[in-house]
């Protein structure tokens, strides 16, 4: 077996006890999966995964192609995507709030709202809106997963400090496209296997049914993790 071979190993093996990791994306991952189905939790593990090869390529095209301030400029380009993160993790916050401390009987009003349509009309207009409402839930899902990933910087430290190890100075593309590949693969597989072994054992029926405490804690998650991320942002610029 190759040194490389060997690093690419090593680097597998910290992706994986990072995602093991607990942290909010865990907790909220499974929070969309138990409001929103099983599908909605595989599309955020892995759009959370692509958030992470993001940053991963990030560092690999800062420490190993751009030289001396440009380094520095790539910084701005960090918080700048990072604040974007946040402040949608803000609005999905405040939007589960809204839905925590407003109830509205939603289902009386589906049954006093008029039938316009018969017969086929009406299956028809059922299906149209049935499929309007799966593509808002992949949007919805891949932009929350996403945003979690992207609003935290501290990957961009974590694997600025682990390619200088594991990848070789005479680098090719090959090896540069394999290191941003391999935390990809990890986050998204972990977390969808976390996902689909929730759904088997019945944790999610069980957040589920605390549904009001568990988005109370995410809205709280969410936004405590954008407010420390701006925060941090902030104190390193001034």
């Amino acid at each position: 077996m190759t040194g490389l071979s060997v690093d690419y190993l090593a680097l597998v093996g910290i992706c994986l006890m990072g995602a093991m990791s607990p942290g909010p994306s865990l907790f909220v991952i499974l929070g969309i999966a138990s409001q929103r189905g099983l599908r909605a939790g595989l599309i955020a593990s892995w759009s959370h995964a692509f958030g992470v090869f993001l940053w991963a390529s990030i560092s690999v095209f800062t420490w190993y192609i751009f030289l001396g301030n440009t380094q520095k400029n790539m910084g701005y380009l960090v918080h700048i995507v990072s604040w974007l993160a946040c402040f949608y993790l803000i609005y999905m916050s405040t939007t589960m709030l809204k839905q925590v401390f407003y109830t509205g009987d939603t289902q009386l009003e589906e049954q006093l709202a008029p039938q316009e349509y018969l017969g086929d009309e009406k299956i028809n207009h059922q299906s149209e809106a049935e499929s309007l409402a799966s593509l808002n839930l992949t949007s919805n899902a891949a932009r929350a997963g996403l945003s979690i990933s992207l609003a935290n910087p501290k990957l961009l430290v974590f694997f600025s400090a682990i390619y200088p190890q594991v990848l070789p100075r005479q680098y090719s593309t090959t090896s540069l496209v394999i290191a941003v590949i391999i935390p990809f693969i990890v986050d998204g597989f972990w977390y969808q296997v976390v996902t689909i072994f929730a759904e088997q054992v019945g944790i999610l029926k069980l957040v589920n049914k605390y549904q009001k405490v568990t988005k109370l804690m995410t809205a709280s998650i969410l936004l405590l993790l954008a407010v420390r991320t701006i925060f941090s942002s902030l104190i390193v610029l001034l």
